[in-house]
């Protein structure tokens, strides 16, 4: 198994040169991935939002205000659906820096392949080799396109939600961050 394909699979340790390597093939679709991210950031941002309408939702029908839940009722579906298509912007573009990054890796790869002798093309099995290439890419291809928006709406979420947690009940929200946490490493020893 390759160096990358073991790295991507196992998601265990990711070097900084092979992500530099890696974005060094992005770099030409940089405002598509830039726009990516950004939709990552908003897709985080509006869950909050989603969180605050759930909120004020609830205290609107168990006190019966049937103008303010219509209200809430249709500014939540507009978010949902802002939320939608924001979610929509970031898998397009994050798919296509991923379809881009392996079609240019593949271009590199064959004229690579093709650059070697004839004694190593006599020894490999062109199965093989032409298998391999592809596996590899094709993770690779998954790993840009996928996995980078969700490690970044991974990164954003947190800070987003305890936030807004903060500006709901600051004093149950340090019981929550600093407390708890503590608290389940004691009883988890």
């Amino acid at each position: 198994m390759s160096f990358i394909r073991l790295l991507l699979l196992k998601q265990t340790f990711f070097p900084v040169s092979v992500l530099k390597v890696l974005l060094r093939y992005a770099k030409p679709y940089r405002w598509y991935f830039f726009g990516a991210i950004s939709a990552a950031v908003l897709v985080s941002c509006s869950s909050v939002i989603a969180l605050a309408l759930v909120e004020r939702g609830t205290a609107a029908f168990i006190s019966a205000q049937i103008d303010e839940l219509s209200n809430i009722l249709i500014i939540t579906a507009v978010v949902f659906t802002f939320f939608g298509f924001i979610t929509f912007i970031q898998v397009y573009l994050s798919a296509y820096v991923g379809q881009r990054v392996a079609t240019d890796m593949r271009q590199i790869s064959l004229q690579h392949v093709l650059g070697l002798s004839i004694a190593f093309q006599n020894r490999q099995k062109t199965g093989d080799l032409m298998s391999r290439i592809h596996q590899d890419i094709q993770i690779i291809q998954h790993g840009m396109g996928r996995l980078v928006t969700r490690l970044i709406r991974s990164i954003f979420m947190p800070p987003v939600v305890i936030g807004y947690l903060f500006y709901l009940n600051w004093k149950l929200t340090l019981l929550s961050v600093f407390v708890l946490p503590a608290f389940i490493v004691i009883l988890g020893r």
